[in-house]
């Protein structure tokens, strides 16, 4: 059994483990996207213009590049209409990755965002703000490393609006506050991943020779278990949430499917907890945009969230009550608790939080 298990240990890594590319047929609902990104490969005004230091003219440069108009138009079309994931998911650690490509898209919005803003185009940035968590929203039900993608995505998004937000007009606030409160509102799609991939990875183990029937019976329900346990804990709000007691897998001695089910433990670590940040900075993003509404309104920060009165987006996901929000003077500080530190081990010490802000 030993040797067996090697072997399919071997494969669902190969198959599951998000730094190896995974690719998507270019019949597949993505390849319009595919195509968009693959204009892209080294466009060197994006490149430029994607760089910390990229001066407004060079990511001015970047966004009427043609190659870069022509991959945002095609991408917002494709976004326009509904995802058909219907076809099973098929995990190949070959060719290139389409996700690199998404990645690249995603950082032409970005440029976009910053020149938009640049030029006084307000509610054109917030449009293709919008867009650019559409996109990251449209990855994050392909795979584990779709999801993991798109959150990157949404971040670059967010760290480019959130250094704009002084930028806003009273209408502005309305418009980013109603963006915020719909991407808070967006399902979380960490299990559709997760489950896609179980169900892809099972079939491709079961495919490869040297297992019997039962061997595959058991191996496939401690996988299972495993994956079940990570769904079970995405449904419970964080503050009831449980350590998950998967096995720490990789002995000899051990069931093929236990050892699977142990090795995939730093992976479900990584992300289980990531939804609930997601959240936290959707509607740390949209308090933002409340509280310079509600200053243009009345000419002052409000006292407390309560006086903007818009219920659950004033709620920090990790504990249930309102965001951490104080008045200095004419400045404020908005955060999330966070959740809890793990240490080198990746077990969760409840002794220390990882803080959620937007804004320094």
């Amino acid at each position: 059994m030993r040797n067996k298990g090697v072997l399919i240990l071997f494969l669902w890594i190969a198959a599951l483990t998000p730094c190896r590319a995974q690719t998507t047929p270019p019949d597949s609902a993505y390849a319009p996207l595919i195509a968009a990104a693959k204009t892209l490969v080294q466009n060197q005004p994006l490149i430029t213009a994607s760089a910390n230091t990229a001066t407004l003219s060079e990511k001015r440069t970047a966004v009427f590049d043609t190659a870069v108009s022509e991959a945002l138009s095609a991408t917002r079309k494709w976004l326009d209409k509904p995802l058909d994931l219907s076809a099973p998911l098929v995990l190949d650690g070959s060719g290139i990755s389409m996700f690199g490509g998404a990645r690249r898209v995603g950082r032409a919005f970005a440029v976009q965002i910053y020149v938009q803003f640049a030029d006084g185009k307000t509610h054109a940035a917030i449009d293709t703000t919008r867009d650019g968590l559409r996109l990251a929203y449209a990855l994050e039900s392909h795979s584990l490393l779709g999801w993991m993608t798109g959150v990157a995505i949404e971040s670059m998004i967010l760290n480019t609006i959130t250094e704009r937000l002084n930028q806003l007009s009273e209408v502005d606030c309305k418009r980013l506050f109603k963006l915020a409160e719909d991407w808070a509102k967006t399902a979380n799609l960490l299990e559709v991943a997760l489950e896609r991939e179980r169900l892809a990875g099972l079939a491709q183990l079961k495919s490869q020779p040297g297992q019997t029937a039962e061997q595959w019976k058991v191996m496939e329900a401690q996988v299972t278990k495993a994956y079940q346990q990570v769904y079970a804990q995405q449904r419970q709000p964080y503050w009831e949430r449980g350590e998950l007691t998967l096995p720490e897998g990789g002995d000899a001695p051990k069931e093929a499917g236990e050892a699977l089910a142990g090795l995939l433990r730093p992976v479900f670590q990584q992300v289980s907890d990531r939804p609930v940040r997601r959240l936290a900075q959707a509607r740390l993003l949209g308090c933002h945009a409340a509280i310079r509404q509600f200053r243009w309104e009345s000419r002052r920060l409000p006292t407390t969230l309560g006086e903007l009165k818009i219920g659950d987006m004033a709620l920090d996901p990790y504990t249930g009550m309102e965001f951490i929000y104080k008045v200095k003077m004419e400045t404020f500080t908005l955060e999330s608790v966070g959740g809890y530190a793990r240490d080198d081990k990746g077990a969760i010490d409840k002794e220390r939080r990882v803080s959620v802000t937007l804004t320094p």
